[in-house]
C-alpha cells in the first residue's frame, strides 16, 4: 500500500510544473490559517468571574470573623448599589455607606471592588477573540496575494514593470547572479503591491487576465470583510466615511449609518471564513487556467478536491461557492467524474445548509444513467433513501471500489452515520 502511495504522489508532482505547485500551495496555505483563525475565536473561553473572585477572596486568607465580615459587605454593597439604581430611576437622591471592622479586611473588600469594576470594563473575551480572527484572516489573504504576484511575476516578469533595468557593478556583485537580480526586482514589486489594499490588488490582477470582481458569488459581501477589518483596526468598529465610500462604490446593497457599531462575532466570522476560502480557492484556479491552458482537466479536478476538503471541514457555503463557481465556468467541459464529484459537493454543501428538500428536485431530475455504482450511489445517499445506499456501499466495498474507512470518516456518509450508525458496514 505504501508503494502505491509514493507512486501516486510522484505521479502527480510530474503533472504539475513549479507555477502550478506554487499556486496550489499557496491557496492550501491560506485556507489552513483561516480554519486556525476560526479555531481561535470558536475555542476562546469566556472569563469564569466567579473563579476569579473566588481565587482573589482565597488569596487574602482572611479567617473567622474577618472573612465573614467581608462577605457580609459585599452582600450589603450589592443591596446598596440596587437601592441607588432605584433612586435614580425616581429621581431621589440617596447614599449609603459601609464600615468594615478593620484595615485588613478593608484592604481586600478595596481590592476585590477594583477588581470587578476592571472586569465590568472589559470587553466580551469572545467578541474580542472573534475580531482578531477577522485580522488574521485578513492577513491570510495578504499572504496569499503577495505568494500569488510572486508566482506571476516569476512565470511573466514582462507583464508588470519591475522597477529601474539599471543597477551599479556593487549591486549586482552583492546579489551574486542574474537570477538574484530578477528575485531582488520581483520581491520589490510584490512589497509594493501590499501597500495598497483590494482595489488596487484586483486592478494589479487584471494585468495578468485575472479579473477579481467575477470571482465572488456577491462582491461586496467579499469586499466588505475588508473593509469591516479596517472598522475594527482602526476605527473600533464604528462605522465612519471611509467604510461608507467603499460601501457605496461597490453597490452595496444596503449601507449602515454613520456611527452604527458593527459588530464581529461568530456568525459573521463564519461567512467571512467561507467567503475567503472561496475565494482563495477560486482566485488560485483562476490564476491556473489564464496561465496554464494545457491543464484545465487537473485545475479543475484540484477545485474540486479543495470543496470537498471545506465540506469535510463543515465551511459548506464556502464548498457551495467553489462548486457552483467552477460548474459555471466549465460551461459543460469537464470530465464526466470530474463533474459528477463537483456537483455531488455542490448538493452535499447545499443539503447541509438547507436540508434534503433544498436539493432533491435537482438531484431526483439528474440523469445518473450509464454512471458507475461509485458515483451512482450518491443519488440514494443524497435523497436519504438509506436502505438502498446502504446496499449499494456494501456492493461497493465488496468490490474493493470503496474503503470502509471513508465511509465512517467522510462527511459526505457524517448524516447516513447519524441515522444508520456503522454495525451495518461489517456485515459481509
Amino acid at each position: 500500500m505504501k508503494s502505491q502511495v509514493s507512486a501516486s504522489a510522484r505521479s502527480e508532482a510530474g503533472r504539475n510544473d513549479w507555477f502550478l505547485s506554487a499556486v496550489y500551495v499557496a491557496v492550501q496555505s491560506h485556507v489552513s490559517r483561516l480554519q486556525v483563525a476560526m479555531d481561535v475565536a470558536v475555542r476562546t473561553e469566556p472569563v469564569d468571574g466567579h473563579s476569579l473572585f473566588g481565587e482573589l477572596f482565597e488569596r487574602a486568607a482572611l479567617e473567622g470573623e474577618n472573612r465573614d465580615e467581608l462577605v457580609r459587605a459585599f452582600a450589603e454593597f450589592a443591596e446598596g448599589v440596587q437601592e441607588l439604581a432605584k433612586a435614580a430611576e425616581s429621581g431621589e437622591n440617596l447614599e449609603f455607606s459601609l464600615s468594615l471592622p478593620d484595615g485588613e479586611t478593608s484592604e481586600a473588600f478595596n481590592h476585590l471592588l477594583l477588581a470587578a469594576a476592571r472586569q465590568a470594563i472589559r470587553p466580551s473575551r469572545a467578541a474580542e477573540a472573534c475580531k482578531g480572527a477577522l485580522l488574521l484572516m485578513a492577513a491570510s489573504l495578504e499572504t496569499l496575494v503577495a505568494d500569488l504576484a510572486s508566482a506571476l511575476i516569476r512565470d511573466r516578469p514582462a507583464v508588470v514593470d519591475l522597477g529601474s533595468k539599471q543597477m551599479t557593478l556593487g549591486q549586482m556583485e552583492e546579489l551574486g547572479s542574474i537570477e538574484a537580480v530578477r528575485a531582488y526586482a520581483a520581491a520589490k514589486a510584490v512589497d509594493g503591491l501590499m501597500r495598497g489594499g483590494i482595489d488596487q490588488w484586483a486592478d494589479w490582477f487584471h494585468l495578468f487576465a485575472v479579473e477579481w470582481k467575477e470571482i465572488p458569488e456577491n462582491w461586496w459581501a467579499f469586499r466588505e470583510i475588508d473593509a469591516r477589518r479596517n472598522l475594527v483596526a482602526h476605527a473600533g468598529s464604528i462605522v465612519n466615511e471611509f467604510y461608507l465610500k467603499i460601501a457605496r462604490d461597490n453597490d452595496a446593497e444596503s449601507v449602515p449609518e454613520a456611527g452604527q457599531e458593527l459588530s464581529v462575532d461568530e456568525s459573521y466570522l463564519r461567512k467571512a471564513h467561507a467567503e475567503l476560502a472561496a475565494f482563495g480557492v477560486l482566485v488560485g484556479a483562476s490564476v491556473s487556467m489564464r496561465h496554464r491552458p494545457d491543464a484545465l482537466g487537473s485545475i479543475y479536478s484540484w477545485g474540486a478536491r479543495e470543496a470537498r476538503a471545506l465540506l469535510d471541514d463543515e465551511v459548506y457555503d464556502g464548498a457551495r461557492m467553489i462548486a457552483a463557481r467552477l460548474l459555471s465556468v466549465a460551461r459543460g467541459r469537464l470530465a464526466r467524474r470530474t463533474e459528477i464529484d463537483i456537483r455531488v459537493t455542490d448538493w452535499l454543501a447545499r443539503k447541509a445548509l438547507g436540508g434534503v428538500e433544498a436539493i432533491r428536485s435537482e438531484v431526483e431530475r439528474y440523469d445518473f444513467a450509464g454512471l458507475d455504482l461509485t458515483m451512482r450511489h450518491f443519488r440514494s445517499l443524497l435523497l436519504d433513501d438509506d436502505d438502498v445506499a446502504i446496499e449499494q456501499i456494501q456492493t461497493l466495498i465488496a468490490r474493493n471500489d470503496l474503503r470502509r474507512t471513508r465511509v465512517r470518516l467522510s462527511n459526505e456518509y457524517s448524516e447516513l452515520r447519524s441515522r444508520r450508525g456503522t454495525d451495518w458496514l461489517d456485515v459481509e
